[in-house]
């Protein structure tokens, strides 16, 4: 208790300069507090997303699959397992085909990754459903951030270049029916 009544003194007899390094202080300490705060919201909302959108209850990758080696991912492909094959029919899970192709947009070039996704999935939040193949063309999702570098709105064409198994290059044209 001595030690208490002898901080508060120093304080009090001390004068204004104490004060201001008391207020920087617990000004400071606010501040971290609250980035801190706002950095493991972030994060938290990152990781709920990439699940909802991204993972679902999990996944399970091909045997030759490696997410660092973009080079080689068109030789990262194989057929579904049975074991899969029950749960998908269930209902319980999804398979996704990801593939390295090329997109043009207004003339230009642009490398991109095709996800091929069934449009009846209810597994992930992707609005799927608009992926449905209405009159000949081939719908498409695109995120917010790809259609502004793109300077893409929904309804705009947009050709679609890919290998196939054998190497052949195949080209389509693909509407953008969704933003997401």
């Amino acid at each position: 208790m001595i030690a208490v009544k002898f901080a508060f003194k120093n304080l009090m007899a001390a004068g204004l300069r104490t004060w201001l390094n008391v207020f920087v202080l617990s000004l400071s300490f606010v501040l971290i507090i609250w980035l801190q705060g706002l950095y493991e919201g972030m994060g938290q909302f990152a990781s709920r997303a990439m699940t909802e959108y991204d993972i679902g209850g999990g996944q399970y990758w091909h045997q030759n699959f490696d997410p660092f080696d973009p080079l080689n991912m068109e030789k990262m492909h194989g057929l579904i397992p049975a074991e899969l094959q029950h749960l998908i029919a269930r209902g319980l899970a999804t398979p996704q085909l990801l593939h390295p192709a090329t997109i043009f947009p207004h003339g230009r070039m642009q490398s991109v990754r095709i996800r091929g996704i069934d449009p009846e999935q209810q597994i992930l939040k992707i609005p799927s459903q608009v992926l449905k193949e209405q009159y000949g063309l081939i719908p498409t999702l695109i995120g917010q951030r790809f259609a502004q570098k793109l300077n893409a709105q929904e309804g705009d064409l947009l050709t679609i270049r890919w290998r196939d198994a054998n190497g052949t290059f195949d080209a389509v044209d693909v509407e953008i029916t969704k933003i997401m």
